[in-house]
């Protein structure tokens, strides 16, 4: 690609499909006669639902109540949501509710999990609803650089809200194109210094995969610093893995030295020099270079 490159997004066609009822908490627990020894529960499939698709799935499925005489007495059952104070209203004729089940789904209808509902009065939930799980989309391509969130790099070209209702297509047009440059050194492997490494942007939630991947099978890892030495032996704890000895290279001892050559000082074997982009400063490359020279100089195998 041209030293100019870049990339923006025109439009974008999607579905709001994203599921507000998964497995987990999509049971709805209720007491059938209001009577507690007689638990039942309906499972709500996995989908994306208004309040209206979960009344009516409920409805379908709930049991009719038994009045005198063994008759079924069908269920006055409604679960209204209220679009001033964004809470729901549930009301049942006939059987209490359980919301104490881990896998209920008061949370979705915004009952707190502690709550049992008796029959023949109008319950409100505690809590706004919580139908709506993505409230925005971020669309991105990771050959772009050049966006931030909270001083933290993102490949995220555009973003917006959603506004369509469950199981609608989203056809969003951008408003304000906004151009992004693209990362010029994307996939491109080189030999610089004698180290083998890939340019570009590496996310950093991919650290662990990134650190259980290169520290398989490795005995001792050598760095420069004690902050270095001690952010590695912290992250390693965290991943709960066989941690390798970390040594910091500045606690050798100087006076270490090989057959012929008396070693200096690790400070002294990085110098400061012109980067790769011309920028008088120091090259991670090249410093990792020296590390590795310093170490197999001075000391013993």
């Amino acid at each position: 690609m041209e030293s100019k490159s870049s990339q923006k997004l025109a439009r974008s066609s999607l579905w709001a499909s994203v599921p507000n009822i998964d497995e987990g908490h999509n049971k709805f627990y209720y007491y059938e006669n209001n009577n507690k020894y007689r638990e039942k529960n309906i499972v709500i499939p996995t989908g994306a639902y208004e309040i209206e698709d979960i009344e009516s799935y409920i409805k379908k499925h709930i049991v009719d109540g038994g009045g005198e005489g063994g008759d079924r007495v069908k269920d006055v059952f409604s679960l209204k949501p209220n679009l001033n104070t964004l809470k729901c209203g549930r009301y049942s004729s006939v059987h209490g509710i359980n919301f104490q089940p881990k896998d209920s789904i008061a949370y979705v209808l915004g009952y707190s999990p502690s709550r049992v509902l008796e029959p023949r009065i109008y319950h409100q939930s505690d809590l706004p609803v919580k139908i709506v799980k993505v409230r925005t989309i971020h669309i991105d391509s990771n050959i772009t650089v050049g966006a931030f969130y909270n001083d933290r790099p993102l490949h995220t070209i555009y973003e917006f809200s959603i506004t369509d209702e469950a199981g609608c297509a989203i056809n969003e047009s951008s408003k304000n194109l906004i151009y992004l440059p693209v990362n010029q050194h994307l996939n491109y492997t080189e030999r610089y210094h004698g180290l083998r490494y890939e340019k570009g942007y590496v996310d950093y939630s991919l650290l662990n995969e990134i650190l259980s991947s290169h520290l398989a099978d490795v005995d001792m890892v050598y760095v420069k610093g004690q902050c270095k030495r001690q952010f590695l032996i912290d992250r390693l704890n965290d991943m709960q893995i066989i941690k390798p000895n970390i040594i910091n290279v500045e606690d050798c001892d100087s006076r270490l030295t090989t057959t012929t050559t008396k070693c200096e000082k690790i400070e002294k074997c990085i110098p400061l020099s012109l980067n790769h982009d011309g920028v008088y400063g120091i090259c991670a490359l090249n410093n990792c270079l020296k590390i590795k020279e310093w170490v197999y100089k001075c000391l013993p195998m």
